[in-house]
């Protein structure tokens, strides 16, 4: 069951690894393209709610705007205390840094189930199964001494004497 188990976290987590190796390009000009969505808005239309949530998120990020393209930033977007970075590129180095750490934190897990699916196999291959568990440390030849033809690479079977299921006359 733990070897299950295992296996199918490796599943899991294998499937995790692999998305984000494909779409990590994809989450990132989704995100880009919501932040340069909601700045374009704030600058045509100037929504109260819309400008709050531009305004928290420069406050977040410590930026200020979009530098690129030679637009300006208008200052009622931006407090005195940001550093007048481009929201684009820390909104692309905060991703970058998130996926290298969830795909560190992947590979390690992948690693443990690894891990975790040998030694589940390797204990499940040493530990006695069936209903010897009663019997475990008692060693007797009385099987053995009942059929002694069927052990010839026994010698003390040889020894014993042969032994009847019913009981002797004394």
């Amino acid at each position: 069951m733990a070897f299950l188990g295992f296996a199918c976290l490796f599943c899991i987590l294998t499937a995790g690894v692999t998305w984000i190796q494909e779409s990590q390009r994809q989450v990132d000009t989704s995100l880009l393209d919501v932040y340069d969505g909601l700045y374009e808005q704030v600058l045509r239309e100037s929504v109260f709610g819309q400008r709050e949530r531009l305004l928290i998120m420069h406050q977040m990020l410590k930026c200020c705007g979009k530098m690129s393209g030679g637009i300006g930033t208008p200052d009622s977007l931006c407090d005195g205390t940001a550093d007048m970075q481009d929201c684009l590129s820390v909104i692309s180095n905060s991703l970058r840094a998130h996926w290298s750490w969830s795909q560190a934190i992947m590979l390690v897990c992948l690693g443990f189930t690894v891990h975790g699916m040998v030694l589940s196999s390797f204990l499940f291959f040493l530990l006695p199964r069936g209903s010897d568990w009663d019997r475990r440390g008692e060693y007797s030849l009385t099987k053995a001494s009942k059929h002694p033809t069927a052990n010839k690479d026994i010698p003390l079977a040889l020894l014993l004497p042969l032994q009847t299921t019913e009981p002797s006359a004394v």
